[in-house]
């Protein structure tokens, strides 16, 4: 994702970035004392982690100029969708392997889990949602 303007780098949205970042971490992995009002308040101010990181891909889509390039557009979502894919083979193999997860070698199963953000019985692709949701969005606004 390209995160520049007028040839500078956009410093602030790389920042907001950043924070998104470490919100995230905080959000799945840390709680100060569970049930406690500055941990309720802290975990709220984490949960907007993910509103921002769509704000700034929005920010860095909308404030584009000049013609839109569809070739470069459509290489950029394809270059998306097939590190998406690369990832859920990875994923997929590694639930098998190091976890034992028998995998449904039927076609359908493995077409629709690889091609179509669909899970196959123990391998959840729930975590991919922000893929899904940032190839939507740059299928919406070309870049």
């Amino acid at each position: 994702m390209n995160t520049e303007q007028n040839g500078q780098r956009a410093v602030g949205l790389d920042l907001l970035k950043a924070l998104a970042i470490i919100l995230v971490v905080f959000l799945h992995n840390a709680q100060l004392n569970p049930g406690s009002v500055i941990d309720n308040a802290f975990m709220m101010l984490c949960t907007s982690a993910v509103p921002v990181f769509f704000m700034v891909t929005g920010a860095i889509q909308l404030n584009r100029t000049g013609s839109i390039n569809y070739r470069r557009h459509l290489m950029s979502i394809g270059r998306l969708y097939a590190l998406v894919i690369c990832w859920k083979v990875l994923y997929a193999a590694f639930m098998h392997f190091f976890y034992a997860v028998p995998i449904d070698g039927s076609l359908s199963n493995l077409v629709n889990y690889i091609f179509l953000f669909q899970e196959i019985p123990g391998v959840s692709t729930g975590h991919f949602w922000y893929f899904q949701a940032l190839i939507a969005l740059y299928i919406i606004l070309p870049q």
